[in-house]
């Protein structure tokens, strides 16, 4: 969690460079030149993970100077959130914070943020304010790029994009195409290189058997852990396991507009964090398995 942090806070710092470098900040090219990333929307998969992430110092209990720096960072990763925009990582945001919170157990940490967080929330926005950029397709609007004609547009063209899905996917229901093949096909759209959504591509690339049970897999592992969480909201369980579960949950909630599983380094990472959560709920379950 830690490491994600100091990741998120790095990316954070690389768009605050790149505001001081450039000649006319309210004017540059943010969409396409947010480097390091190729587009500002891979920088909102950082943020929303990040938000998760800042939960942990913020509910770390014992630790009033260390609670102090995770409202500090929970502060500024939302203004970065704010500031980029981006209906995924708001909607990943949306999901993850309140379950975590809503699960997390009733200590004296969780009312103090749950006291601050209105604060938090209008800090971020207005801290946002102040780095406002001359382009529509940031900040926080449901119709990024101008008022939409249709629900095309106001999905930012993926109802197309999933509709041209669903053809190879009938062709090939079995097998699928192969992972990341769908960039290679002839008759997608253009630009994108993956459905934008976790649940079409593992069904595409892995067919129905291999994509379904995948999807299963995820589904019924994060419900039971959900379950896990709330029947042990009693006995203060540490809290590093159910903020690394909601930055999960995160990942999923974003990836259902959006490739966030494959190939990003999410689809390796992501399993693996499941994993730790899993083991630790089933050591805590009293079976003993690691």
């Amino acid at each position: 969690l830690w490491a994600l942090l100091v990741g998120v806070a790095a990316a954070i710092a690389a768009m605050a460079w790149i505001w001081c470098a450039v000649e006319d900040p309210r004017g540059y090219d943010w969409v396409w030149g947010a480097a390091p990333f190729i587009h500002i929307r891979h920088l909102g998969y950082y943020l929303a993970a990040g938000a998760v992430a800042a939960l942990y110092p913020c509910l770390a209990p014992g630790r009033r100077l260390l609670q102090g720096v995770g409202f500090v960072l929970l502060t500024l990763v939302l203004a970065a959130l704010c500031w980029a925009g981006g209906r995924g990582s708001v909607l990943a945001v949306l999901v993850a914070v309140p379950l975590v919170l809503y699960l997390a157990p009733a200590t004296l940490e969780k009312r103090r943020l749950l006291l601050a967080l209105p604060f938090i929330l209008l800090a971020s926005y207005l801290i946002s304010k102040i780095f406002w950029v001359d382009s529509s397709a940031l900040g926080l609007s449901l119709f990024h790029g101008g008022e939409p004609d249709d629900i095309d547009d106001l999905s930012s063209g993926r109802v197309a994009l999933w509709l041209s899905v669903l053809p190879r996917l009938l062709d090939s229901p079995w097998l699928g195409i192969g992972p990341d093949n769908y960039g290679f096909l002839a008759d997608k759209p253009a630009m994108p290189t993956q459905p934008h959504s976790f649940v079409l591509q593992a069904l595409l690339d892995w067919g129905l058997p291999g994509g379904g049970l995948l999807l299963l897999a995820m589904i019924g592992l994060c419900l039971w852990l959900a379950g896990f969480f709330w029947r042990r909201r009693a006995a203060m369980l540490p809290v590093a396991p159910l903020v690394v579960f909601g930055v999960w949950v995160a990942i999923l909630v974003y990836g259902l507009i959006d490739g966030t599983l494959y190939p990003y380094p999410t689809m390796a990472l992501g399993p693996m964090a499941l994993g730790l959560v899993y083991g630790f709920a089933l050591h805590r379950e009293g079976r003993g398995e690691t």
